[in-house]
């Protein structure tokens, strides 16, 4: 099953043995870039609360209405989960993300992506074309086997990502039987 990352921002996070109450909001999907995977959670738990965090596999259920976890003991500062603190000082963050092709073509920015909700892997992207400087260009759908590179300031994908997107144009305004 799939979810939009920008369905999980701001959702709930519920403990199963407590369920009639929020332990925490989500606040950041952290991700790792070199595996294009989810690692865990940054939560917001109240002004002038300490940010917590909760690790991807700690997690039991992902719905659109609320994540789960299965204790209170899996929601830790973000400094005790060594790997997730690791990824949060790179600055990784895929929502707005500018978007290049290889050879340096800009393709526009990171609208939103898909999350497989059992692996936490980021299976595609989406990005929405930059109309001020690719004006009457289209958004597209970048999967994962497409990405080169995440940094914190860019992601480079394959050229064959702006051919393609060429070719589909193309087919659409070429008249019928040519």
């Amino acid at each position: 099953m799939l979810i939009k990352a920008s369905q999980i921002i701001h959702l709930p996070v519920k403990v199963l043995a407590e369920f009639d109450h929020n332990a925490a909001l989500v606040k950041e999907i952290i991700i790792d870039p070199k595996q294009l995977k989810v690692l865990g959670f940054l939560l917001f738990t109240g002004l002038f609360k300490p940010e917590l965090a909760i690790v991807f596999h700690d997690v039991r259920q992902i719905t659109p209405q609320f994540l789960a976890t299965s204790r209170d003991n899996n929601i830790l500062p973000p400094k005790e989960i060594v790997r997730l603190n690791q990824a949060k000082k790179l600055g990784v963050k895929i929502f707005e993300q500018l978007v290049k092709t290889k050879s340096g073509k800009l393709l526009g920015r990171v609208e939103d992506y898909l999350i497989e909700k059992e692996t936490g892997h980021i299976p595609k992207i989406y990005v929405r074309a930059d109309q001020i400087r690719m004006p009457l260009s289209s958004d597209l759908i970048i999967p994962r086997s497409a990405i080169l590179k995440i940094t914190s300031t860019i992601i480079i994908v394959k050229d064959s990502v702006l051919e393609e997107k060429l070719k589909a144009k193309r087919r659409v305004l070429s008249p019928v039987g040519v």
